[in-house]
């Protein structure tokens, strides 16, 4: 009976092990909704009786002592992006990278708690979403995809102008260009609001939150060349 009840433990800690590995994944290292370092390390706040509870758990504030709590904290993140295209017409039969370097050297929050008796005043100002810029030296696919049709364009009206002009010809071979793209994503966002104890159990929380969103973008496609051999 005892080798029975171990090895129903243990298949229930593998079980639970796999689901917290998938909700990781599923989460990932850093979100775009994260105003606290703190949640980079632990991947879960909900229950957070911290001073970063005024953003996870305000109505949990009440649990934090009588007084004033402050949590301050900075996240830098840097990446690389690759988008991999095998648009036919653009890559051939092979395929394109357009690689971005993605950097968000500062994404600050500050939460900030006061709790006297049964009740706790919380507020938050932090970057809760975007907070970085893109970019990418060769442009985006989407955009070469386009120019990229140029090319079978002009070979179809070719292959027009021949049948109608016996010893014509109008053949495009490739064609080469200048394009750049950069981004800036910015959200804004503040939360301000009150909880009130109503027993050891159970605690209320309203307030607010505003977002307000920065976009940016700046780009170019310039120095369009088109290779054509013409005759006739």
């Amino acid at each position: 009976m005892k080798d029975f009840f171990r090895i129903k433990t243990i298949i229930a800690v593998a079980i639970l092990s796999l689901s917290a590995t998938s909700m990781a994944f599923a989460g990932g290292i850093l979100t775009n909704t994260n105003p606290s370092a703190r949640f980079a390390r632990l991947m879960a706040l909900d229950a957070s009786t911290n001073a970063d509870a005024a953003y996870y758990n305000p109505a949990g504030t009440i649990k934090l002592s009588e007084g004033f709590h402050f949590s301050f904290s900075n996240q830098s993140v840097f990446q690389e992006r690759i988008i991999t295209s095998s648009f036919a017409p653009m890559t051939g039969a092979g395929t394109k990278d357009f690689i971005g370097k993605a950097s968000a050297p500062l994404v600050p929050g500050l939460q900030a708690v006061y709790r006297k008796g049964k009740w706790a005043l919380s507020g938050n100002i932090s970057i809760t979403g975007g907070g970085g810029k893109a970019t990418f030296d060769d442009g985006l696919p989407s955009f070469e995809s386009q120019v990229s049709m140029l090319v079978p364009a002009i070979n179809q009206i070719g292959a027009g102008l021949a049948n109608a002009i016996p010893g014509s010809s109008l053949i495009s071979k490739g064609y080469s260009l200048d394009q750049y793209m950069h981004g800036v994503n910015y959200i804004f966002g503040t939360q301000l609001g009150g909880a009130y104890e109503i027993n050891d159990m159970f605690s209320v929380y309203a307030g607010f939150r505003l977002n307000i969103v920065h976009n940016e973008y700046e780009g170019h496609l310039t120095n369009l060349m088109l290779d054509i051999d013409a005759k006739g």
